[in-house]
């Protein structure tokens, strides 16, 4: 048991290093865009939509492959997936920090979205060394360790935009003004590796046995998952789950600057503040709820909060109430979020937990490939209410359906 914890303790940090990585891009996407595009000269009226085809790309690679890294970890184990996958991080961040133009950076974000899948290994990591009594709090872990990364990336990507390091060039390749965030997000990755390599063991559980390669990656085994009726439904919440987010993370920055007047290092403290109630609510509140039955119930009240603050932000004003919202939207999220994830392990095989979890993630990530671009160009072309509204209504359809589900006994 000593081993397990400990196991645990490590895998939190290897989610906490790459969300914190992730993070630091979110508060400079709409300037690194920006600029981008004038560097390829490129249109510049649509700056919002060329950001949400840049976060689309990153997901619908990641759509593709994060089931098959899930089905290899499942076979291979988590260990060598996760080294795989943060791996090609380093690649994706590297090619960041030199890039100049949006074509580039772009092939950046195809990379990263292709070895992506590192998430929901994490998760079957974490599925493999606890009880199904204590997965939900695990998994409510994670959702923290999440949001701490949500804190510190954000800050740092504000803090970090500052320091412009344009003039410096690496083998006749010029670094571009944000250029100090990808090599530290690198470096971050580089640390990860390491981390990989010394600390965390293989989950000692007894792993299938398939005849080939094509056997482990085909998709009709993929699809079998949904003979599950109620890990059909899960999937589906989960995907209409992460539109609404999707629709609120690909616009937010931009509402924040419309109609509060902040700038990029301002926008980076507001989701710092976001990321602060997600680590309260998922590392503390969540888990003094979390028991083995209640995961379904929490899942009703995540929800049902969720879609209330979402279809509020566009009436939140001025700044404080708009804190107020968003910090109901944190803790609709912190309880909605960690019950999905505990529900879909709870109901999926033992031995394919790697698989579903995948599958959960490619739909997350379906909703990446989707939402940037709609969210967008509802902002751009309809209004700045539309896409908070429109993610109100997905939150919605995700809490009606999710009253269908059957409860744990």
């Amino acid at each position: 048991m000593r081993e397990k914890k400990a196991s645990l303790g490590s895998i939190y940090f290897v989610i906490f290093l790459d969300m914190l990585g992730f993070g630091t891009l979110i508060p400079v996407i709409r300037d690194f865009t920006k600029l981008l595009i004038e560097n390829s000269k490129m249109d510049t009226v649509h700056f919002a939509t060329y950001s949400g085809i840049l976060m689309s790309t990153y997901s619908i690679f990641q759509f593709i492959f994060a089931p098959m890294l899930g089905r290899l970890s499942d076979r291979y184990g988590r260990r060598p997936v996760l080294l795989f996958s943060v791996f090609g991080n380093v690649i994706s961040y590297f090619i960041w920090a030199i890039s100049n133009s949006f074509w580039l950076f772009l092939i950046s974000r195809v990379i990263s979205g292709a070895t992506g899948g590192n998430i929901s290994v994490a998760q079957s990591y974490i599925a493999d060394v606890t009880t199904r009594e204590n997965r939900a709090k695990a998994m409510g872990l994670m959702g923290a360790i999440f949001g701490l990364g949500f804190i510190l990336g954000p800050f740092l990507g504000g803090v970090l935009s500052n320091i412009d390091i344009s003039h410096v060039s690496i083998f006749g390749i010029p670094f571009n003004r944000f250029s100090m965030i990808g090599i530290f997000t690198m470096g971050l990755s580089i640390i990860n590796l390491v981390w990989l390599l010394w600390k965390v063991a293989e989950p000692e559980v007894k792993r299938p046995k398939f005849q080939s390669l094509r056997q482990l990656i085909n998709p009709a085994v993929l699809l079998k998952e949904f003979r599950n009726p109620d890990l059909g439904k899960l999937f589906l919440i989960n995907f209409l789950l992460s539109i609404a987010f999707v629709h609120l993370e690909s616009t937010l920055s931009w509402d924040l600057l419309d109609r509060f007047k902040l700038d990029t290092e301002n926008t980076g403290y507001f989701f710092a503040y976001l990321g602060i109630i997600m680590v309260i609510v998922q590392g503390g509140i969540y888990r003094r709820f979390a028991k083995t039955g209640k995961e379904v119930s929490l899942t009703h009240f995540g929800l049902a909060l969720t879609a209330l603050m979402l279809l509020l932000i566009p009436f939140s004003y001025p700044l404080a109430l708009m804190m107020v919202t968003i910090a109901l939207l944190a803790l609709g999220m912190g309880f909605a979020n960690p019950s999905i994830t505990a529900l879909i392990s709870l109901r999926a095989s033992e031995t394919e937990q790697g698989l579903s979890l995948g599958i959960s993630q490619s739909f997350g990530s379906l909703a990446r490939v989707l939402a940037p671009v709609t969210a967008t160009a509802l902002y751009d072309n309809l209004s700045h209410s539309a896409p908070f509204l429109s993610a109100g209504g997905f939150a919605l359809t995700a809490f009606l359906i999710a009253l269908t589900l059957k409860k744990e006994s």
